[in-house]
């Protein structure tokens, strides 16, 4: 038999036509033909199973470069799609600004939760403060607005938080430190969030 340790590969079969055509010597022989046609076998074996493991490494190997590359090439399209849509804000808030400014318009936002305003430079200017002398709370636009009209203030900011209404558009005026009196209009949109 042709064996890998207790593992049968196959078998030499060897005939004669003469009773015992066959010595010690050609036992022997092949007893050794054997080994070596296993060893043979073994490292045919061996040798398939490691091309085929390289061949699919190599599969995957550029597989994996192949993704790599796609990535490459979609993270720089994504790069590439955030600068534009970037430069298309920056203009927009550009245009923006310049509208409010030859408007007189202020922007403001009133953050609720940490009970701050923000204010940008034209809301400053409208209420002739300097953004290092003013509070930035909500508290603090009350020391400008006449005090017949402070009600008109609080009533829409109670209608915001406490009834959640998202549109609102009041009237009132101010007392600048500079002692002149302005009549703001205000309009403005509640957005809400889980808090």
């Amino acid at each position: 038999p042709i064996m890998i340790g207790d593992r049968i590969m196959g078998s030499i079969a060897v005939e004669s036509d003469k009773e015992n055509g066959f010595t010690e010597g050609d036992e022997r022989m092949l007893e050794t033909l054997a080994v070596q046609a296993a060893i043979a076998i073994e490292n045919a074996n061996l040798f398939a199973t490691n091309k085929k493991e390289i061949v699919e490494r190599q599969n995957a190997e550029a597989a994996l470069q192949y993704q790599a590359g796609k990535l490459i090439q979609l993270n720089n399209e994504l790069e590439q799609h955030v600068l534009e849509r970037t430069a298309e804000i920056e203009d927009t808030r550009k245009r923006l600004q310049l509208a409010a400014d030859a408007a007189g318009l202020g922007i403001w936002e009133w953050d609720n939760v940490n009970g701050r305003l923000i204010w940008d430079a034209q809301m400053y200017r409208i209420y002739g403060v300097s953004p290092e002398k003013f509070g930035g709370k909500l508290e603090n636009i009350y020391e400008y607005i006449i005090p017949e009209d402070q009600h008109i203030m609080s009533e829409a900011a109670y209608n915001i938080v406490v009834n959640l209404s998202t549109n609102y558009q009041i009237e009132y005026r101010i007392l600048r430190k500079d002692g002149e009196i302005c009549t703001l209009a205000q309009q403005g949109v509640a957005i809400f969030d889980e808090n």
